[in-house]
């Protein structure tokens, strides 16, 4: 009898453990078309699978089912300085986009979707941010900072 008791107990919490996380999952979807939550200074996000670098005002990541919003790049300007993003894209499945966000918490989008380019714009002084945002995405994404300002990537100590 504790056996049987023992067993319902686990399977209880194993199935409840699942229900929560794709909650979960589906919190951090509703953010790709929350411009609120993209401006902030935080990340919410989720990954299934994530293989990122980055060094050398470069970052590069491969991944699998994407939610949420996760900051790539940090960009520090004394002002006056031009910036060149050269970024490529690659989505399989779901919905990908790169953000840039200013200073005053206002964004551009950079691309959405699959594709490859330039992104060039003046930088006044103050602190930058390149974001991706995913909605249950899966692909890959490469961006290069070319400028003389300050560039951190995510995965630079």
């Amino acid at each position: 009898m504790k056996k049987l008791v023992l067993i319902i107990i686990i399977g209880s919490m194993v199935c409840l453990s699942g229900c929560g996380e794709g909650q979960s999952n589906n919190e951090k979807a509703k953010l790709y078309n929350d411009n609120e939550a993209i401006v902030e200074s935080y990340d919410s996000f989720n990954y299934l699978f994530r293989n990122s670098e980055g060094k050398n005002s470069e970052f590069e990541m491969n991944f699998k089912t994407f939610s949420g919003t996760d900051t790539i790049m940090e960009i520090n300007s004394d002002g006056k300085e031009e910036l060149t993003l050269t970024y490529n894209t690659k989505v399989n499945r779901g919905k990908l986009k790169l953000v840039f966000i200013n200073p005053n918490n206002e964004f551009e989008i950079i691309i959405e979707g699959e594709g490859n380019g330039d992104y060039t714009t003046t930088l006044e002084s103050g602190k930058y941010r390149v974001k991706a945002v995913g909605k249950d995405a899966k692909g890959s994404l490469k961006i290069k900072a070319d400028t003389d300002a300050n560039v951190r990537v995510n995965g630079e100590e």
